[in-house]
C-alpha cells in the first residue's frame, strides 16, 4: 500500500511536551512537609511534621522575607532570588523533608506574573537539585474552604482556622500562616488529615438538630 504524501504546504505540526503533574506518594511512616507561599514581595516558608501512629501534625519553622530585610530595599531582583533561594536552601537541608507544596501563584498582571514566573522558576531548580522532587501545589481558594469551610475567608480567617490543626501560633505574616494552611490543605486532600472544618461544621449540624428536632 502507498504511503500518502502530506499535503502541499501542510506545516508539520510541534505539539508542545505536556508537564506532568506529580501524583501524591503513599507514606506510612512519620515525614516533614516544606510548604511555600511563594511571591516577589513576601515569600513565607514553614516546615509541617506528620505523625503517621496519631495521624496529627506538628509545625517546626516557619519564616517568611519581607522588602525591609534587604539593602536595597528590595529593588533588585537578583537579590531578591537569591535570598529567597538560601532561606529555602536552608529548610531543604532537613532530610526528613519528604513533600514540598506551594500555593499555585495567582498573577493579575504582565509585570506580577514575570515576577513570580522568576520566583517558581528559581525555586523548582533548587528543589530539585536538592531534593529530586517536585513541587505539588494547591490553589488559594482551596486552602480557604479547607481551612475555614468557605472560599472567599480572609486571611485572619485562615489563620485562626489553623489553630484545630496545630494549636495556637504568632505568626509574623500572613505569608507564614498561608504557607502552613498550605500545607496542611495537602496533607487533607490527600487522606494523611481529617479535615477538621467538616467535621466541625457536622458536629454543629448535629448539635442544632437534635435541640430544635
Amino acid at each position: 500500500m502507498a504511503m500518502q504524501s502530506e499535503r502541499p504546504g501542510k506545516m508539520p505540526v510541534h505539539r508542545t511536551r505536556r508537564i506532568l503533574k506529580p501524583e501524591a506518594p503513599l507514606f506510612e511512616d512519620d515525614f516533614d512537609i516544606f510548604c511555600a507561599d511563594l511571591s516577589f514581595a513576601c515569600p513565607g516558608f514553614a516546615v509541617l511534621r506528620y505523625h503517621s501512629d496519631i495521624r496529627k501534625v506538628e509545625l517546626l519553622a516557619k519564616s517568611h522575607l519581607a522588602r525591609s530585610y534587604f539593602a536595597s530595599g528590595g529593588n533588585y531582583p537578583g537579590e531578591i532570588l537569591n535570598a529567597i533561594n538560601n532561606e529555602m536552601d536552608e529548610y531543604l537541608g532537613n532530610q526528613h523533608i519528604r513533600i514540598a507544596v506551594r500555593e499555585q501563584p495567582f498573577v493579575s498582571s504582565n509585570h506580577a506574573t514575570e515576577m513570580i514566573y522568576r520566583v517558581v522558576g528559581c525555586t523548582e531548580l533548587l528543589l530539585w537539585q536538592r531534593k529530586k522532587m517536585p513541587f505539588f501545589e494547591v490553589s488559594a481558594t482551596h486552602v480557604k474552604k479547607v481551612i475555614t469551610g468557605f472560599g472567599n475567608a480572609d486571611k485572619y480567617q485562615v489563620r485562626d482556622g489553623l489553630d484545630k490543626y496545630i494549636g495556637r501560633f504568632t505568626y509574623n505574616s500572613n505569608d507564614e500562616s498561608d504557607a502552613v494552611g498550605v500545607g496542611i490543605t495537602w496533607l487533607v486532600d490527600n487522606y494523611y488529615l481529617d479535615n477538621l472544618t467538616e467535621t466541625e461544621r457536622k458536629d454543629k449540624f448535629d448539635y442544632e438538630g437534635e435541640c430544635f428536632g
